[in-house]
């Protein structure tokens, strides 16, 4: 499970070598990784603290265990606020983590995620 923003989206070649299968884009303006290899999930809200990704926790979290089951997955944002809280919700309801494990581990991943709000 990777963690970025659109801004600094890797190269398909970078994809690849990293195993990512699949792509995860959360924000309303956010590119999607153009290349038939990978598949592709969005969900389309504002990346800030006016959307809610809750009601998309179930079929989200689906799509990124799919995705890591068979490779990898790429979850990215504008700002990483999206992904971050859609990766610290995923570890939570799919590792039995808690919020302060799965948060250490995001940022372990993506130092420069933005502090979620709980």
């Amino acid at each position: 499970l990777w963690i970025g923003s659109s801004s600094c989206l890797p190269s398909v070649e970078d994809l690849e070598k990293g195993g990512v299968m699949a792509t995860f884009a959360v924000g309303e303006d956010v590119p999607v990784v153009d290349d038939k290899k990978f598949m592709h999930n969005k969900i389309a809200l504002p990346d800030e603290n006016t959307g809610s990704l809750l009601p998309t926790f179930p079929k989200a979290f689906k799509a990124i265990r799919e995705g890591i089951e068979d490779g990898g997955v790429f979850l990215y944002c504008q700002s990483r606020q999206g992904s971050s809280a859609l990766a610290t919700g995923y570890l939570m309801a799919n590792e039995g983590m808690t919020f302060d494990d799965a948060w250490k581990k995001v940022q372990e991943s993506c130092p420069e995620c933005e502090e979620l709000n709980r």
